[in-house]
Parts: C-alpha cells; structure tokens; sequence
C-alpha cells in the first residue's frame, strides 16, 4: 500500500494518462476530486470537496494543471504531517481577479487544526529549510497564480490560491 502510494503520488493516473498524445489541457475538477478521495482514504482525515453553484470548469493547459496539482498535493501533505486537523475543505470558484476586472480561478484549502504562528509562517516561507512551502510558492508564480497562507496559533491554516484565467473576462 505504501508503494502504491509513493508510486501515485510520483504520478497520479489523472497526470499519467494525459502525457501521451496531443492533449495539452486536463479537466482540473475530477483530478483534485481524485486527490481529496486519495488523502482522506490514506490519513481518515475528512476532506470535503465543494464547488461553487454554477460553476464552469475551466479547462487549463497542462503545466498549469500539474502544478496546481501540485501545489495542492502539497498542502495536504501538510494537513497531514503538520496540522493535527480533524477535518479539511477545499473550496473552488471563479471570481474577478485582484485589480484587473479578469476572471480568476479561486482555491481555499482549509483546515481546523493547530494553524501557526503568522512570523513563523513568513520565516519559512524564505526558509531555504522549507521547501514544500517554498516550493508552493514557487510553482504558483511559474504559472503566473498567487498562494496566500492564512493562520494563527491554534486556529487552524487556510490556503487561498489565485491563477488569473486568460481567455475569460
């Protein structure tokens, strides 16, 4: 089971089937669907997935995707080694992007657990010790996204990911 894991965690089938061919876009809603049900099966931490009303699933390039992927994956794996959370969320919607009047793709991962100090945050977040933090950070301004990291000691952490849709307005 653990090699299972390590081995989908290396590369998720949902990845895996769209590196061959010509398909250069990936449908982000059943990729972390799959993600959230992997983690809440693997560490019996209850993740809920929801999805705004009316929401029209974006469909992203592929480098996006992966590294939206990722970058989520990665937060989990924090819920689970890190938080001492008893639940997690996460939340997807578009909006208006900060400033410009675009369209937005919109990402709230939450958890209730023992959340952090906000300095110590900012301190490992230029840590060259952290590197899944850091790491987030990175993988969002590649693919030209924002990650904000919300919390306080013993008051849980949320996750707010932005990625400016371009062909929406």
């Amino acid at each position: 089971i653990k090699l299972r894991n390590i081995c989908y965690n290396l590369t998720p089938a949902e990845l895996a089937s769209h590196n061959e061919g010509d398909s250069t876009q990936l449908e982000l809603i059943s990729i972390i669907n799959s993600l959230v049900q992997q983690f809440s099966a693997r560490t019996h931490i209850p993740c809920v997935f929801k999805v705004e009303e009316g929401f029209e699933y974006p469909v992203l390039e592929k480098e996006k995707t992966q590294n939206l992927f990722r970058v989520i994956q990665e937060a989990l794996t924090n819920i689970e080694k890190h938080s001492y959370a008893t639940q997690a969320s996460i939340f997807i919607k578009k909006a208006d992007s900060s400033g410009d009047g675009k369209r937005a793709l919109l990402i709230y991962i939450t958890d209730d657990g023992i959340g952090c100090n906000q300095n110590e945050l900012a301190k490992k977040l230029k840590s060259k010790e952290h590197l899944g933090l850091r790491g987030m950070k990175d993988r969002m301004e590649l693919i030209g996204g924002q990650i904000e990291f919300f919390t306080a000691q013993n008051d849980g952490m949320e996750i707010k990911i932005e990625l400016p849709l371009e062909s929406e307005k």
